[in-house]
């Protein structure tokens, strides 16, 4: 299956992908409404704002993993900072798994973080693989490092989920779909690869555009939202087909984007980087 200017290495017959393909289902494309900065420089910070990590809290509230000055940052609705955690380490990504508890990658480990009120640290788990990046779906936690994929519940082992064993790339973000069936990693060499929730590799998405992909997320359609670190680029990419629809927005718009996350009860997606501000895209 193929679109113009966005190949995809197709691993599979279309009957091993659930979800209808036809013409009927005309996906929503995203354009921007409006675009605001919002600074996240907080009191105590001693560096510049490396944001590696961000997602939304059921609150509205928003998370920010700051790796140079090794903190984990809370803004309100409003995006102000409210609430600021020293962190003993560089956290690469942030996920939250529910039950007011964030987990922190942190290289060769895992930091947990009660989120009420000023946020406090709780457990840390060392973990024997690389943590750069995570997300969640019910009690399953998903963890990359290097080429590999591994799955934590709250009720079994660590197991491990998938490698590439090209010995090409080198996985830095991940996001699960809203159903959890679909899983979204990102590597340093241009590519997204699709995963089923059992380990199986669906789809590799190449295109230019994707070169330097380094954020990923989903919105409330399931379409994939992805930030390009070198062109400072949004792309969206259709759910399913894995089609890429449009450029959401560019370095006009988003000159730090890095990471990001969607705001599914507003159509608003954050946007964060090397930078001291956020930019929050209203989206249309």
């Amino acid at each position: 299956m193929y679109c113009v200017s966005f190949s995809i290495t197709k691993l599979k017959s279309d009957l091993d992908v659930t979800g209808a393909k036809t013409t009927l289902n005309i996906p929503h494309i995203w354009s921007i409404d409006s675009a605001k900065n919002y600074t996240i420089k907080a009191k105590g910070d001693k560096q510049a704002c490396v944001i590696y990590g961000c997602c939304m809290l059921p609150t509205g509230e928003i998370l920010l993993a700051d790796w140079n000055n090794r903190r984990l940052k809370k803004l309100n609705d409003r995006y102000q900072v409210i609430s600021v955690r020293d962190l003993p380490g560089f956290p690469c990504d942030v996920c939250y798994w529910g039950n007011n508890t964030a987990v922190l990658a942190m290289v060769n480990k895992m930091q947990f973080v009660d989120v009420r009120g000023g946020m406090s640290l709780t457990r840390r788990v060392k973990i024997s693989q690389d943590c750069r990046g995570l997300a969640c779906h019910g009690d399953q936690l998903y963890v990359v490092g290097g080429s590999s994929v591994y799955k934590y519940s709250t009720s079994s082992l660590p197991s491990l989920l998938y490698t590439d064993h090209s010995g090409r790339v080198s996985f830095r973000h991940i996001a699960v779909s809203n159903y959890g069936n679909y899983i979204y990693i990102t590597d340093t060499t241009s590519q997204i690869h699709i995963i089923d929730n059992e380990g199986n590799h669906l789809y590799t998405c190449t295109d230019p555009e994707l070169h330097g992909a380094w954020g990923v997320c989903v919105d409330g359609e399931d379409h994939v939202l992805t930030c390009n670190r070198v062109s400072k680029k949004v792309l969206q990419i259709s759910s399913g087909s894995f089609q890429k629809l449009g450029i959401i927005a560019d370095r006009t718009n988003v000159s730090n984007a890095e990471v990001l996350c969607f705001n599914r009860s507003n159509a608003t997606l954050v946007t964060a980087g090397v930078s001291d501000e956020i930019v929050v895209l209203k989206l249309k």
